[in-house]
């Protein structure tokens, strides 16, 4: 098989592996490399030690296509043939050999004692060292968390919508697309797959009006692009309505009213995946329109992993998104919070080439998270903001691969003019891909990750009662 310079690590499956570790404490980090990519053939990791040249060369005839060598400056991969692929940072050690990543404040509960005061906008502090309530515990009905059931395959992303009375859920495993009924338990109501070969990202309900049909937006990398179809669910089947729309498709409830009616489409970009410009999407007479975006979005803002909702109680909805691990909350163009760096973290990632004609090729990579929800948790006149939130491993903090050590989560509450950072919930080993919040519950689905085992990895549904 042919390499070249900046080929991603993730395209490969089935080539023999070896790590050589030239710090003597990266055996863990040797585990986490195996977990994110079983689809390689290790080498036992003594082996390779006693087996490893004192310095890092090629050695004939040893049967190993891909080389791990860990240094305490970085960790490179190379090919067969000894040539460089990639290069990322070396992880930091304890003293005790694990490898960590450096991380924010961890997050603290918090206690919604008394019914907070309407809070301004522009009374919010932009610190979110400053936010953190020391001692106080968030109280919710948690010890009847239901699972609602076992999902089809590994999901990497899941949305959720409440249509016809009941509640519909989309998820896929990054090739095949799902579509539930979850209101009561697990019940499959159809399947689909994009018209043309290429890797889900995300997808997004979209629900124009009461009297409009219901659609779902489709997001596929296909040939070095980003492309999206739409999908409109009718009599129990997907039916494709336009299968390439060259823009990255999100949805959004701008009024309040519990549906995503709003259609928004932005540019790709090479480098930041996620482009400068957004419009409005429509659909007239079976064909995509764009018009101006009817509300201020900020600089930086992602269809994707994104929210609007009025959070602050002033009757003018806020914009929030999760990028690169920091929740960001806007007031039009003015930025009223930012939180630690541990939001998102998602599995739901892509490894791509930022100029595939290039001479040297540069890698990037993106993760496409989850859409964090509102609701009033505690009955309070206050909407609270919950997001996925997680620890990142280094192999997800370097580029290399979707890791996520554990997940939990978040809740950000305003109260008497500041934001205030929580927890819902216990912390899980696995990823969040997908949250939702319908008839006092929040559901939430696990997906379990890459194994070494050989068991196929599951996916679940669960839900969170909130106190009535």
């Amino acid at each position: 098989m042919d390499f070249k310079e900046g080929d991603p690590i993730r395209r490969y499956e089935n080539l023999r592996a070896v790590f050589w570790d030239y710090t003597d404490h990266g055996r863990m980090f040797y585990g986490q490399l195996q977990s994110a990519l079983p689809g390689l053939k290790w080498q036992d990791y003594d082996v390779a030690q006693q087996a490893k040249p004192k310095k890092p060369a090629l050695v004939s005839n040893n049967g190993i296509d891909l080389y791990f060598i860990l240094t305490p400056q970085q960790i490179e991969v190379r090919d067969v043939q000894f040539y460089r692929l990639h290069g990322y940072h070396s992880p930091k050690f304890t003293s005790g050999a694990i490898p960590t990543i450096e991380k924010n404040e961890t997050t603290t509960s918090f206690q919604a004692s008394s019914p907070a005061r309407k809070v301004k906008s522009h009374a919010m502090v932009k610190d979110a060292s400053e936010n953190l309530t020391k001692g106080l515990k968030y109280q919710a009905s948690l010890e009847n968390t239901h699972t609602v059931g076992e999902l089809p395959g590994t999901t990497i992303m899941a949305d959720f919508v409440e249509f016809g009375g009941h509640i519909l859920m989309a998820a896929t495993d990054g090739s095949n697309i799902t579509i539930l009924n979850v209101s009561q338990q697990v019940t499959p109501i159809t399947t689909g797959k994009p018209l043309y070969p290429g890797q889900i990202l995300a997808l997004k309900w979209w629900y124009p009006s009461e009297n409009e049909p219901i659609y779902l937006s489709v997001l596929i990398w296909s040939d070095n692009e980003a492309l999206s179809t739409l999908f409109r669910l009718d009599e129990n089947k997907l039916v494709p309505v336009i299968k390439r729309i060259h823009r990255i498709l999100g949805t959004f409830d701008v009024d309040g009213d519990k549906r995503p009616e709003t259609l928004l489409g932005q540019e790709f970009d090479n480098e930041y995946f996620f482009g400068r410009r957004i419009k409005q999407v429509r659909l007239v007479d079976g064909k995509i329109r764009y018009n101006p975006v009817p509300m201020d979005l900020p600089t930086g803002f992602t269809v994707l992993g994104s929210h609007v909702a009025d959070l602050t109680g002033d009757k003018s909805p806020e914009t929030m998104f999760i990028r690169y691990g920091i929740l960001y909350i806007y007031s039009g163009k003015k930025l009223i919070y930012t939180s630690p760096k541990q939001m998102g973290g998602s599995i739901s990632f892509l490894t791509y080439d930022v100029d595939p004609d290039a001479k040297n090729v540069r890698t990037t990579s993106m993760a496409f998270e989850i859409s964090p929800i509102t609701m009033d948790l505690d009955r309070d006149g206050l909407t609270e903001l919950v997001a996925v939130a997680s620890e990142k491993s280094f192999l997800h903090a370097a580029g290399i691969a979707p890791s996520v050590k554990k997940s939990w989560l978040g809740v950000v509450k305003p109260q008497n003019g500041r934001f205030h950072l929580g927890t819902l919930g216990n912390e899980m080993s696995t990823p969040v891909q997908g949250l939702g919040a319908y008839n006092r519950q929040v559901y939430f689905v696990t997906s379990e990750t890459g194994s070494s085992s050989g068991k196929a990895n599951k996916s679940y549904l669960f839900a969170y009662p909130i106190a009535p």
